[in-house]
């Protein structure tokens, strides 16, 4: 067995050789109605700059606005719930219905799965994540246009009011990571109307979550999503790795892991650099979800103790990642403030975070949360 310390130099070389080269070649968007795709590209390349203002164009027309986008999707949902193997996904037919830039409703074939790990479980949710699945063509003029799949999070739970505020506080986070970076996934809220097969079924109506799809978000970033683990964190961008980490405090986070890419997407850039990108926030202290708990390794009693995990910082490199939170702190009070939160929610994630304002007010707190606590990592 090789030494393990010996891996991640190993990994990283083989990212930008090996990697890439190792993901499917994209397809060309055949319903985007542009010529942003129109021709396969060579993924062992680096990310050409159309590329890049191709995914960023259907990026800005599925995610640019904030209200929630309304869609009515049709299925036979106990059927496609009713398999939950990762290893053997069986997709069912369905249809998304979703006014086009016209203000006309259209009716899209598509196919849906299931998709999650811990929500897959039926005694978490019995109305789980879901992998929306779209055809090549018929999608011109919507907001789909040129996406081909993406994940929608879900109520999770049928019958429980604060679940099915879930989907709404986690875009609270990604919004909150956009504000800093723009190394993030875009996210947005959706009205589903959920029409399950059957006449004797009645349709339903909750807030979902569209995410970007990852091969967009690293194009749009200049770069490809990279799938070698084993990365420490000198490997990576410092300031993006720094980011992200104290970004991980701030939700009180600790369900990330650099090393193993658990809930971390890697883009190699075109100029070299390895960029980390998180997502998957509902086991944060601020997102609070009924069924979080912390890694027992971990020492600390409940999700909403916080804990940085991240790389060791000298005081001036981590002054400039405060500063930018610090300068965000009335803008990250108005989107909570605006977004269809239970009230006695928003007051709690407010306090979350006024905690964390008052620790890096305070140098001492931030010597003993930061920097204190490092003790030499080299990864996470």
């Amino acid at each position: 067995m090789r030494n393990p310390s010996v891996l991640p130099i190993i990994a990283l070389v083989m990212m930008s050789a090996t990697a890439v080269a190792q993901s499917p070649a994209p397809k060309s968007d055949k319903s985007g109605g542009t010529s942003e795709a129109k021709t396969k590209k060579d993924k062992t390349q680096p990310v050409t700059a159309e590329e890049t203002e191709a995914a960023k164009r259907r990026t800005e027309r599925l995610f640019g606005a904030d209200e929630p986008l309304e869609i009515t999707l049709a299925a036979d949902f106990k059927a496609a719930f009713k398999s939950r193997d990762t290893l053997n996904v069986k997709r069912t037919k369905a249809t998304l219905t979703v006014k086009d830039s016209s203000g006309n409703p259209v009716t899209i074939p598509i196919e849906i799965t299931p998709r999650g790990h811990f929500r897959l479980r039926n005694d978490v949710c019995n109305f789980p994540p879901i992998r929306l699945i779209f055809p090549s063509q018929g999608l011109k003029g919507t907001p789909f246009a040129g996406q081909k799949a993406l994940k929608l999070g879900t109520h999770c739970q049928q019958k429980d009011k604060e679940f099915s505020e879930y989907p709404v506080r986690e875009h609270a986070a990604y919004k909150v990571l956009n504000m800093m970076t723009d190394a993030s996934f875009r996210s947005r809220l959706a009205s589903v109307t959920y029409a399950p097969a059957g006449e004797d079924k009645e349709s339903f109506t909750k807030l979902g979550l569209l995410i970007e799809d990852e091969s967009d978000m690293a194009k749009r970033i200049g770069g490809r999503v990279t799938t070698i683990r084993g990365g420490q964190f000198t490997d990576m961008d410092p300031s993006q790795m720094g980011l992200i980490s104290v970004f991980a405090y701030f939700l009180g986070n600790t369900d990330w892991s650099l090393y193993s890419l658990h809930n971390i997407r890697l883009v190699s850039t075109r100029d070299g650099r390895y960029m980390p990108v998180p997502y998957d926030f509902d086991w944060s202290g601020v997102v609070f979800t009924r069924y979080a708990k912390p890694d027992p390794r971990l020492g600390i009693p409940t999700v909403q103790d916080r804990l940085f995990r991240g790389p060791c910082m000298t005081p001036a490199e981590l002054a400039p990642i405060l500063e930018k939170f610090a300068s965000q702190k009335a803008a990250i009070k108005d989107l909570y403030t605006k977004l269809p939160l239970d009230e006695g929610y928003r007051h709690r994630a407010l306090d979350y975070y006024e905690d964390f304002f008052r620790t890096i007010g305070n140098q001492g707190r931030v010597k003993r949360e930061f920097i204190e606590t490092c003790s030499g990592r080299a990864t996470s």
